[in-house]
């Protein structure tokens, strides 16, 4: 028996439950055709009936699922997937679909390692999608224990325009240092999702927080510094004070699939450089009394992060015509079908 399964639980889960006749479960695994959920009794093998793949309603990491049992079968049949607070994802490689990695989730650790490079703008990214979907975003910094303390000083120094206005956390999960900072957002029923690159060390931080080897480790490797992908399903655990845990497979890329608003919220400091320029519609080019020239030319604002913002901007721009389009397609298939199938119908009147 769970013993911590009601702490996933929340009120806005509790409201949703109204037939007594079905279980509610927690979705840990996705498989191909098949799905790994947690009741508060036991851990079981589910799958989907034939409509929800027609309606597109997939279930995700994180969801909350009602089930029917039947115990002279191998599996249960998910009925329904309650709402969902939040989805966090990105876009799916060379498409233009959304990649969900998972649901529920209340804090996301964003996970680069002290021994390799600190991508900043990848960083940027992760931040955009966390606050676009209302994450609390924690930055940790591994491997500590190959670098001296001058080294995490200097990394903090040198990207402290994005570091400083969030919370770091410098650790070594192989050497057990620095683990106790992580207990204060650890709590009963919050649900923590790692992200980050491979080999940066999701592995091993998940094994000690369980205190078992659950996830294979692989270092970063020595020439490239580029980590080797060592979990290779997203997978979800309670931990032993009731927390969930949500990891995730090592991303060599992450494309955005957000609004406006996790962008903006990341780019706080331009936003607000942007807000000074003499004139409402400044062009940030050329304009007379721009705000945002003057800290280029000043320094204050750094050249590589303003055009990381504008990158962003467009991919946003691109991304939010793609899904538009998208969603267009659809709409014009499903009254083609509408319109197919009235017309069988009359001709089966005549």
């Amino acid at each position: 028996m769970n013993k911590h399964f009601t702490a996933a639980l929340c009120p806005f889960f509790k409201e949703q439950l109204t037939d007594n006749n079905l279980t509610v479960a927690l979705v840990a695994q996705v498989h191909k055709d098949s799905y790994i959920l947690i009741t508060a009794d036991d851990e079981v093998r589910a799958r989907i009936p034939g409509k929800f793949y027609e309606q597109g309603n997939i279930p995700a990491v994180g969801d909350r699922v009602l089930i029917k049992e039947n115990p002279n079968a191998s599996f249960v049949m998910i009925e329904k997937i309650l709402e969902r607070r939040n989805t966090f994802g990105r876009k799916e490689a060379g498409g233009v679909n959304e990649q969900v990695l998972g649901v529920n989730i209340d804090l996301a650790f964003i996970v680069f390692s002290l021994n390799g490079n600190l991508n900043v703008r990848r960083l940027e990214r992760y931040l955009a999608q966390v606050r676009d979907n209302n994450i609390k975003p924690v930055i940790i910094l591994t491997k500590s224990d190959l670098v001296d303390q001058q080294t995490v000083e200097q990394v903090l120094e040198e990207y402290q325009v994005i570091l400083n206005s969030h919370e770091v956390i410098a650790l070594s999960a192989s050497q057990d240092e620095g683990l106790e900072q992580l207990e204060k957002y650890l709590t009963p029923g919050i649900t923590a999702i790692l992200i980050g690159s491979s080999g940066v060390g999701k592995s091993t931080l998940v094994n000690h927080l369980l205190g078992s080897d659950v996830q294979k480790i692989q270092e970063i490797r020595d020439d490239d510094d580029k980590g080797r992908h060592t979990t290779v399903t997203r997978s979800l655990h309670f931990l032993d004070n009731g927390s969930i845990l949500l990891d995730t497979p090592g991303m060599r890329g992450f494309a955005l699939w957000l609004s406006s608003e996790g962008l903006d919220q990341s780019f706080s400091d331009v936003l607000s450089l942007m807000k000074q320029c003499r004139f409402h519609n400044c062009s940030h080019k050329d304009d007379l009394g721009c705000a945002v020239n003057k800290a280029l030319d000043t320094g204050e604002l750094e050249s590589d992060r303003y055009n990381s913002y504008l990158k962003l901007k467009n991919m946003e721009r691109i991304q939010k015509v793609r899904r538009d389009q998208g969603l267009l397609k659809l709409e014009r298939k499903k009254w083609a079908k509408i319109s197919r199938d009235a017309k069988v119908r009359m001709s089966h009147k005549r």
